[in-house]
């Protein structure tokens, strides 16, 4: 594909979400011919040995991610019920508590037109 798109010799590919697994499949089949890569994800692995603390020291979300995955590879059903149960839902809490974001993120969100997740008002009342 990248040939007949005429990337040249190297490119640089970008996953976001599930299509991480493609650049993945990209860095195990053709690793000569990457540039560089990029992981757009979710979840982020703060065990990560190369993630230095400085960019996640006031990651509130740090604690709750690692009890999120130590919960969840302790109690496997509690990710299906989580996600097939109607009590909660998880856009509601996003959109009502803007904290999920840091001060970055929200001058990102600030600048971005259309995004449905969090109303101006709401991010104008969290700054």
């Amino acid at each position: 594909l990248a040939d007949q798109l005429q990337l040249g010799p190297k490119f640089y590919v970008i996953g976001v979400s599930m299509g991480s697994y493609c650049v993945w499949s990209c860095l195990q089949y053709i690793p000569h011919r990457l540039q560089g890569v990029s992981f757009v994800v979710a979840v982020v692995n703060y065990c990560w040995p190369s993630l230095p603390d400085s960019l996640t020291k006031d990651d509130f979300r740090k604690g709750l991610v690692k009890f999120g995955l130590w919960l969840l590879k302790h109690v496997p059903g509690l990710l299906y019920w989580w996600m097939t149960q109607k009590l909660f839902s998880s856009a509601n809490a996003m959109e009502k508590n803007p904290v999920f974001f840091n001060d970055r993120d929200m001058e990102v969100l600030k600048r971005t037109p259309g995004f449905e997740l969090l109303s101006e008002v709401c991010l104008l009342d969290a700054n």
